[in-house]
């Protein structure tokens, strides 16, 4: 049987080229994208960074998410600048690379595994693929914030600091970053007017170096001391993400209200967070225990979604502590699990131990959705 590594490159190059049945709309360039990606990941046996890099940018262009096109870049910078002495749990593993995998991942099952594609399409078989990719791409973005050392509130600061760049701004409103000059004081009299008041409301404090007594990052607001500190990260994404769309919202009422030629240039013009409304909630649900949201895929089947890819996305994950990563049996590769079908149920068969943690995680998610994960 083939392992997963091989069929992602056969699924991938065969949805570019229109072969795969049922079609369901996913764009060809997309699918060209990610056939590379696993082409190369195929020949080189690592990531390819430059790679990831490219893809989530074309990405978030592509599905039209309403984010700066460098966004995820942030979650790679607080793995990258994460050390031991900073994690929290020394098992931490990446969450930059598992974001991409996770999307490509679901782009497959939503094609080959028939109950899933029934919860996700009763009706016909054309998908939203932005929904699929709000909720993949972003799900993890909480983690910019999941540690506590002072390295990471550089990031939280570069973060607070991108939101609020006019170039942001259209992103957030439009999915265009481009700034004619004719808006470049409007948009700088707006965010005077926002910044303020959504540190406030959002309950924001300065962030401050306690070990040099002194506020290195006066110019920021960072931090949201009752959401950060601990606890679940799909509340903390979901968080990061509120904030962009409250921004946005911001952004409407004020154009709304204010003559100029930033009104003329987005009016009339829709909230294109509105429609992402399911994905946020899938997000933000994503952590939760599976008895907890069993059954909800009929309200809003992107939550059993999400939960079901995440934590079959088990693969291709190294963790970030170095002295885990020398006293450790070498991380779950993609090659290391292989994939069959019988009777309509895709299988999927994974070394013993990740085939028990991943099926104590999903309960009856993997059935509800056709899905069986079998120890190899």
């Amino acid at each position: 049987m083939p392992d997963l590594l091989s069929e992602l490159c056969i699924f991938f190059n065969e949805l570019a080229d229109n072969r795969i049945q049922p079609a369901m709309g996913f764009p060809v360039d997309a699918a060209h994208r990610l056939a590379q990606y696993y082409l190369i990941l195929r020949d080189k046996k690592e990531e390819n960074f430059v790679g990831l890099e490219i893809a989530f940018r074309e990405f978030i262009s592509e599905f039209g998410l309403p984010l700066p096109i460098n966004f995820l870049d942030l979650l790679r910078e607080a793995e990258l600048i994460t050390s031991p002495r900073d994690l929290r749990k020394e098992k931490q593993r990446d969450h930059y690379v598992h974001t991409l995998h996770a999307f490509s991942l679901g782009v497959y099952l939503f094609h080959r595994a028939e109950r899933l594609q029934d919860m996700l399409l009763p009706e016909n078989r054309s998908l939203d693929w932005s929904q699929w990719a709000f909720c993949a791409l972003l799900h993890d973005i909480g983690y910019i914030a999941e540690n506590a050392g002072t390295k990471q509130i550089i990031v939280l600061n570069r973060f607070w600091d991108l939101i609020f760049q006019p170039t942001s701004i259209l992103s957030f409103v439009s999915n265009n970053s481009d700034v004619p000059p004719s808006i470049e004081l409007e948009l700088s009299h707006f965010r005077k007017d926002v910044y303020g008041r959504l540190s406030q409301n959002f309950g924001l404090v300065r962030a401050t170096d306690k070990s040099a007594g002194t506020d290195l990052f006066e110019e920021y607001v960072s931090i949201p001391i009752d959401t950060f500190e601990g606890g679940d990260h799909g509340v903390k994404s979901h968080f990061i993400l509120q904030l962009c769309q409250c921004i946005c919202e911001e952004f409407m009422v004020y154009f709304e209200n204010h003559e100029g030629n930033v009104r003329d240039y987005l009016y009339p013009r829709t909230n294109p967070w509105h429609r992402f409304s399911n994905a946020m909630q899938a997000i933000q649900a994503h952590c939760k225990p599976a008895n907890l949201i069993h059954g909800h895929y009929m309200l809003n089947p992107w939550i059993n979604a999400l939960h079901l890819v995440d934590e079959l996305q088990d693969y291709n994950r190294p963790f970030l502590s170095p002295s885990y990563r020398t006293n450790t049996a070498r991380p779950l590769r993609i090659d290391d699990i292989d994939i069959s079908v019988a009777n309509s149920i895709l299988y999927f068969h994974y070394p013993s131990s990740n085939a028990v943690r991943i099926n104590d995680a999903l309960g009856t998610i993997t059935t509800d959705s056709g899905i069986c994960v079998q120890a190899k």
